[in-house]
């Protein structure tokens, strides 16, 4: 099935996105003490008597296993149980692009400090203003502890495309044909992919046809076989395809060069509009969790996201670790949910 985006002509090509995608499947998968099924568990000597004792504790991801969210999951939850000395393991919910598993958490899950959960944008901010499945809660909702990862945005074609080889042919290409097909496993104001291919095609004065796919291994698939013309995604997702030759990342939509692809431009380096778009992901717990052990809890997610260790092992992903915390991790997100809206005049 096809969608296609109309044009919005009122937008300012000077917009800069700061959107994000989420749940979709690294090329490369680290090393860690943690399995590889839907539970991930890292023990360390018990706390009798306080908090968390020896109760487990568990982190919950709102995509399937396997995937970038996931894995993201896993190597926290080693070292958040490290940290708090119990065990802490990784359940996934999925489904509705997150919203499954962040209705579960407000509507359902006991508030007693044992549970916190990553928290994916622009899902998590926009899917309130989601006219085709509007959700009733925002990261307002939410106790916010911080944010981890930031990832940046990326254009890919085909190595052995004879239509085009580089960001000049291609854009020409575009303009000539006048429409382009690519693919996204999300539609709308929730999908970063899909709103930074608006944003391109207006740009461009073209239009674009999306597929919906099932994710970033769909989307690699549909481009490699030929059923698109070229891919969005995140660099995370497309790093290793570009550098092991499997395709082209023609640009990365951020305002500067991306550290695990130095020598891929950036759009406004190649046609001085400044369009950005990343993937975001952090954590959350609820707000009625006792203050105390929110204390506790917040510390030891916040010290396992800015540990050597755990930002090594993102770096080897080619995942930027991205710390923020408190007004500006909520500034951060509030600015997000506006722009997405004003992009899409919800």
């Amino acid at each position: 099935m096809k969608k296609k985006l109309a044009s919005i002509t009122a937008l300012s090509l000077a917009l800069v996105m700061t959107l994000s995608a989420c749940g979709n499947n690294n090329t490369k998968t680290p090393s860690t003490s943690a399995d590889g099924g839907t539970s991930t568990s890292a023990q360390a000597p018990s706390q009798t008597g306080t908090y968390p004792g020896n109760k487990n504790i568990t982190l919950y991801c709102g995509y399937s296993a396997g995937g970038s969210s996931d894995t993201l999951c896993r190597l926290m939850a080693v070292k958040v149980g490290e940290i708090l000395g119990t065990t802490c393991t990784v359940e996934n919910v999925t489904g509705a692009s997150g919203w499954v598993l962040w209705n579960q958490m407000l509507e359902s899950t006991d508030p007693d400090g044992y549970s916190f959960f990553l928290i994916n944008s622009p899902n998590v901010t926009a899917g309130k203003y989601d006219v085709n499945n509007t959700m009733k809660y925002d990261h307002n909702d939410f106790e916010l502890i911080c944010n981890q990862v930031t990832d940046s945005s990326c254009m890919a074609i085909r190595v052995d495309d004879d239509r085009y080889s580089d960001w000049e042919s291609f854009a020409n290409y575009w303009k000539q044909e006048g429409v382009m097909i690519t693919s996204a496993s999300g539609m709308g104001i929730t999908s970063d992919d899909s709103t930074t291919d608006m944003l391109v095609a207006n740009d461009l004065g073209v239009e674009v046809d999306i597929i919906a796919s099932e994710g970033s291994g769909d989307n690699i698939t549909f481009l490699l076989n030929g059923t698109t013309d070229f891919v969005m995604g995140n660099v995370s997702e497309m790093a290793a395809g570009h550098l092991d030759g499997q395709y082209k990342v023609l640009c990365v939509f951020a305002d500067e060069r991306d550290p695990n692809l130095p020598d891929v431009p950036t759009y406004k380096e190649l046609t001085g509009t400044d369009i950005t778009g990343c993937s975001s992901r952090g954590y959350a717990m609820l707000k009625d969790v006792p203050e105390d052990i929110k204390v506790v809890l917040a510390d030891a997610v916040k010290q396992a996201v800015q540990d050597p260790d755990m930002i090594k092992q993102l770096s080897d992903i080619y995942t930027t670790t991205d710390f923020k915390e408190g007004e500006e991790y909520l500034n951060y997100l509030t600015e997000m949910q506006n722009t997405a809206r004003e992009i899409w005049g919800a």
